[in-house]
């Protein structure tokens, strides 16, 4: 499993780590923080159990929007239009020192699969993803 997290991450990182920030930087934000956030030191130990096995479709979710923002970069930014104000207010609960509990895991992880429902469909969903159901997540954190 490692083994094809750290093949995925080998293949999409020269395309985010690359010439991305200048071409796109708005982008280059948005992918290279939810790298940061998925890959940082110790990970696999603060990983609840079962959640690495979802790690090779986030990752390939990226790959495919990496695919596709060439083809269609006004559809990526719609996409990430979507994404933005969640993905915003998750930072910044936590840089404001909102606790990382139980609930605020749910919905990070619930974050990650609206961004393949967005970004990758074709890939699927661990579960039910919508905006609805990422507010009702948020509310359950209490920030």
């Amino acid at each position: 499993m490692l083994n094809t997290i750290l093949g995925l991450y080998a293949r999409i990182s020269p395309a985010v780590y690359g010439k991305m920030e200048a071409r796109h930087p708005k982008v280059f934000d948005d992918i290279s923080t939810q790298l940061e956030d998925l890959l940082y030191a110790g990970f696999l130990f603060d990983l609840e159990p079962g959640r690495l096995e979802h790690y090779p479709r986030y990752l390939q979710a990226i790959e495919e929007r990496l695919a596709q923002l060439e083809q269609n970069p006004v559809r990526d930014a719609d996409r990430m239009a979507q994404v933005a104000p969640w993905w915003q207010r998750y930072r910044t609960a936590l840089e404001a020192g909102c606790i990382y509990d139980e609930a605020m895991d749910a919905f990070r992880w619930l974050l990650e699969e609206y961004r393949v429902s967005l970004f990758a469909q074709r890939l699927g969903t661990a579960e039910r993803v919508s905006e609805k159901r990422l507010a009702e997540a948020w509310n359950r954190t209490g920030c």
